[in-house]
């Protein structure tokens, strides 16, 4: 799967990436993850919320996004 490839985002799922923060993942997965995995994990969520921005502003929201 590449970028190209997602053409649309559930709203709930993009709510859900963004509250996702450095403490929450390592109070749940820091017995499995070390500090470079949960970086990881934290920049493929930033790359995502960004591409779901950018398919906003190219094909508007009710393109992009569905509930």
């Amino acid at each position: 799967m590449t970028p190209d490839d997602l053409v649309r985002f559930s709203r709930a799922a993009l709510e859900r990436l963004g509250a996702l923060d450095r403490a929450t993942l390592e109070a749940h997965l820091g017995s499995w993850l070390d500090r470079r995995q949960i970086d990881g994990l934290l920049a493929r969520r930033d790359k995502i919320i960004a591409l779901a921005k950018r398919r906003v502003a190219e094909k508007g929201e009710a393109a992009a996004l569905y509930p």
